[in-house]
């Protein structure tokens, strides 16, 4: 029926005892790797159209970012270890989480040098945060530009993209 499925929140949001709306959420001490089990179950399986990666901080898997914007979390764990080469899309990136700690370029640049596909702005939960499509893509063109972010990530999503489009079809 058209219908795509994303599993959410890698690497796992249960354990939490915070809101990743309002601000940073550590789950170092609470989180359990049985915890990634259905993401390698269904991994494997090849069920999973996306992902969607938490907020979450967790010192165990990445000592300095939360794991939307950790290359150790993303590309290391997800891809790597699970071996899952499908979508990996961002929670709002507009959340307390990161807004709180991250500006808008560095969250860009960390998030897609992470490994996520795409980047999901909702621009509902702060009017001043609220940011344009165009000033998005600008920031992302200047920092592939200057080689802070690198082109082949870039194809390397739009490859992981379009095969997921094909399904579609």
């Amino acid at each position: 029926n058209g219908v795509l499925t994303a599993l959410k929140h890698f690497p796992g949001h249960g354990s939490s005892l915070g809101d990743t709306h309002k601000g940073f959420v550590d789950v170092t001490k609470l989180w359990q790797r049985k915890e990634l089990e259905p993401y390698r179950v269904l991994s494997r399986q090849g069920v999973i159209d996306t992902i969607m990666v938490a907020h979450v901080f967790n010192k165990r898997l990445d000592s300095k970012y939360p794991a939307t914007l950790s290359a150790k979390t993303v590309n290391g764990l997800l891809r790597y270890q699970l071996g899952f080469d499908g979508v990996v899309i961002t929670d709002d990136l507009q959340m307390g989480a990161i807004t709180h700690r991250y500006g808008l370029k560095n969250t860009l640049k960390l998030a897609i040098n992470a490994g996520d596909d795409l980047l999901l702005f909702g621009n509902q939960l702060s009017v001043k945060n609220m940011v344009s499509t165009k000033r998005l893509v600008d920031t992302i063109k200047q920092m592939v530009l200057k080689g802070d972010i690198r082109k082949e990530t870039i194809d390397k999503s739009n490859e992981r993209l379009d095969r997921l489009k094909q399904k579609l079809l």
